[in-house]
């Protein structure tokens, strides 16, 4: 039987959404602050596919083949990718509540035969590089 765990976190960030997405969408320079993905080869663009070199565990990072399904600009960026006996699925939202400010949000969703057994895995040590993932962002953004 196929597990599900999915969790969503968000962070405030003093920043424009237009200056949030430029630099989260430059996955050039992904290597540079993001601790949840370490690289990417290929680029965000509606049906494009791309790899990730994303966090499994311990200081632990795999390539995943995704493929972006939402694109749109300064809003969201959704894409998905598998391995067998695993999917997953990534929603980031960019809302700008005023000028300046704008809520940061990352809705993952994880499925699949691999899940069952890393269910606790997942929502306390992925979900807690997800945040660092936000607090590097919002670091970035503010700085520079």
């Amino acid at each position: 039987m196929s597990e599900k765990v999915e969790f969503t976190t968000s962070i405030e960030i003093n920043a424009s959404a237009e200056k949030i997405w430029t630099i989260f969408t430059d996955t050039s320079k992904f290597s540079q602050w993001n601790p949840f993905i370490k690289a990417i080869w290929g680029r965000f663009a509606l049906n494009e596919k791309f790899y990730e070199i994303g966090y499994v565990a311990n200081h632990i990072y795999l390539p995943f083949p995704m493929t972006v399904t939402t694109y749109i600009p300064n809003k969201e960026i959704t894409y998905e990718g598998s391995l067998p006996g695993f999917f997953g699925h990534h929603v980031y939202s960019f809302q700008e509540i005023e000028r300046n400010k704008t809520t940061f949000s990352h809705a993952a969703s994880f499925s699949g035969l691999f899940v069952r057994s890393s269910r606790d895995h997942i929502n306390q040590d992925v979900r807690r590089v997800h945040a660092e993932m936000n607090l590097a962002l919002k670091k970035r953004a503010e700085e520079s």
